[in-house]
């Protein structure tokens, strides 16, 4: 079910209000799981996101073909999504069930409203790409962040942190394994927040 804030959205700095905000992540991607029904790469070490006071574990990335998001009026080849899940310390949380539009391992009726979802758009390059399945975490240092939706599935409701500057990866490479591109949404009068990380 769709919900009125939806993304893919434009996003521009001038439209925004900044703050300065603290992230990190630690952990590293050894091996991740290639689901190719579900064209998502199924995280398999703990890689642990912290964003201001919030913690959050990567469970899967996925990319598509072209970029979803426009950044400052450029519209890339392609984008990469890292699906975070707020850590669940107080066992409120379901797991072990399945949803077709974020991963195996959780439900989104219980967890759509806590998960975080890292956008960087991607600029093609000519270097290939060694191992998709141990691709790192590329958080940025300048980013976007706005309430929206998943771009698939039911379009449940999710944060967005979507990068300023893209990233560089042989578009080629990726293009077999890559989902569909929603088309961009209003923004709806939104809050939008540019961040710079510290």
């Amino acid at each position: 079910m769709a919900t009125h804030y939806n993304s893919p959205i434009c996003l521009d700095k001038y439209n925004t209000i900044p703050i300065s905000q603290h992230i990190c992540c630690r952990g590293e991607n050894t091996g991740a799981i290639y689901d190719a029904s579900m064209k998502i790469y199924e995280v398999q070490d703990f890689i642990e996101l912290e964003v201001g006071s919030r913690k959050y574990q990567l469970l899967e990335y996925h990319f598509h073909l072209p970029c979803e998001h426009i950044v400052c009026n450029e519209h890339n080849p392609a984008e990469i999504h890292y699906v975070f899940l707020e850590e669940d310390e107080v066992g409120k949380f379901r797991r072990g069930n399945i949803s077709p539009d974020v991963c195996g391992c959780c439900d989104t009726s219980d967890l759509a409203g806590n998960i975080l979802v890292i956008g960087r758009t991607i600029r093609h390059d000519v270097s290939e790409i060694d191992d998709l399945e141990k691709f790192p975490v590329r958080f940025p240092k300048k980013y976007f962040m706005y309430d929206g939706t998943l771009t698939t599935g039911d379009f449940a409701p999710v944060r967005w942190l979507v990068g300023r500057d893209p990233i560089y990866m042989n578009v080629l490479d990726i293009a077999p394994i890559a989902k569909h591109a929603r088309a961009t949404q209003n923004e709806d009068g939104r809050i939008i927040l540019y961040v710079r990380s510290n």
